[in-house]
């Protein structure tokens, strides 16, 4: 009985959780579908190069993002009710990702433009040309607006069905290594089909009226973005330098193999991220103990078994997905794991605890000192000559460890183990 009262006291959370799941499993799941496809057409080389171009198209995503996911998410749940707010708060986050967008086209095609690769007819920079052009999609995308309002059902249903035409027309169109440009191309067309009917449902059944909102109130918006924003930036910097990292020091063959194993810790981690966003509002809304220490002890227990269960079958999983073209090194693979568990955890904390009490800078001041480290162990690597994917993989874990064990200080310094011991 007392299972089944806690699933109707959570029953919102609860099928939040799943529509993100959903959602994180469909945007997971379809690059692994293709994966084997694009390694057995393009060759572990120009698969690399495909995942390098992509690495770059996610620092501009973040930029672009601006931590909206959080502080809008945020915003909406607290003036849910109130309409002329909300529709400021939409019209302000719109006007700052547009301008961002452009920003950033501009930036990335004058690079290219006034360094000469346009007249070497470089296909590497069209890719990354092409996968910012994609970016669009984070523009418009509403997520932290459905996620507010804890409506999920909407955007999971248009994302779902905008993946599942990306996988079918890879496999249609993709015929030989010279189509290594219909890969971003079809991913803009597909996401671009996403964005149409959440933006309908906003308009419509929200009814939502852009507005002009006045120069404080937009300024307001952004700074309280920004805190999120340098949050996901410093994890993009530590999650995504090293495939860059990567290419420059070792091989596209490297960036093949540490790629694959991103994208299964990621398909992983998502459920974490799913579970921490779907419970966030509620977190917000109520700062109850007793939510946060079922969010933190549940993740710890899931993330050990997790992790326990992908190491075991490590070399069945990158066998099959490189259709057997990837050797898989279990050491490698052991110590690149063991980031579900360290940073499940510490964002569990940081999200539920720290941010909700209203300790954001002491936050951000965590993801600095964490950042440091890392930048500080890949300089000692650069020094004495010792990059390879297991000494970039120790300095990123060690990173985030700091990071999580600095996390517990602040929870201590605060008086606030209480959400996390009885």
């Amino acid at each position: 009985m007392k299972e089944f009262k806690m699933l109707s006291e959570y029953k919102r959370q609860i099928i939040n959780f799943f529509y993100l799941s959903c959602i994180q499993t469909v945007n997971l799941i379809s690059p692994l579908v293709i994966l084997p496809f694009l390694i057995i057409k393009f060759g572990i080389e120009g698969y690399g190069s495909i995942a390098f171009a992509q690495a770059i198209s996610f620092y501009v995503s973040t930029l672009i993002n601006f931590g909206f996911n959080v502080s809008g998410t945020k915003k909406i749940s607290e003036f849910r009710d109130d309409k002329k707010i909300k529709d400021k708060i939409i019209s302000s986050i719109y006007i700052t990702k547009l301008i961002i967008y452009f920003f950033l086209l501009a930036v990335v095609y004058g690079f290219f433009l006034f360094s000469g690769k346009w007249l070497s007819n470089d296909s590497f920079c069209y890719l990354v040309l092409l996968y910012t052009i994609s970016t669009l999609y984070d523009v418009f995308f509403p997520v932290w607006y459905f996620l507010g309002i804890e409506k999920m059902k909407i955007i999971t249903i248009t994302n779902t069905i905008s993946k599942l035409l990306f996988c079918i027309s890879i496999f249609i169109f993709i015929g030989n290594q010279t189509n290594i440009l219909l890969v971003p191309i079809l991913f803009i067309i597909c996401n671009l089909l996403a964005i149409i009917f959440p933006l309908f449902i906003l308009f419509k059944a929200e009814s939502y009226k852009p507005t002009l909102p006045n120069k404080m109130f937009l300024i307001s918006t952004i700074k309280e973005a920004y805190i999120f924003f340098i949050a996901d930036f410093m994890a993009i910097l530590k999650d995504r330098t090293n495939i860059l990292i990567i290419g420059s020091c070792l091989s596209m063959s490297s960036v093949a193999y540490f790629d694959v194993i991103q994208k299964i810790i990621g398909f992983i981690r998502s459920i974490f991220i799913n579970f921490n966003n779907a419970f966030f509002p509620l977190i917000v809304r109520t700062r109850r103990p007793k939510d946060v220490k079922i969010g933190i002890w549940g993740s710890l227990g899931f993330s050990i078994l997790t992790y326990l269960i992908m190491v075991t079958f490590s070399d069945i999983l990158i066998s099959f997905l490189s259709k057997g073209r990837i050797e898989n090194d279990t050491i490698v693979f052991s110590i690149a794991a063991l980031f579900i568990i360290t940073a499940s955890i510490s964002s569990t904390i940081g999200l539920f605890i720290l941010i909700p009490n209203g300790y954001q800078n002491k936050f951000l001041y965590n993801l600095f000192l964490a950042t440091l480290v890392y930048l500080l162990l890949i300089m000692i690597l650069f020094l004495t000559n010792n990059i390879n994917l297991i000494s970039l993989l120790i300095a990123y874990n060690m990173s985030v460890f700091i990071e999580l064990c600095h996390r517990c200080y602040l929870c201590y310094k605060f008086k606030l183990t209480p959400y996390l011991l009885k």
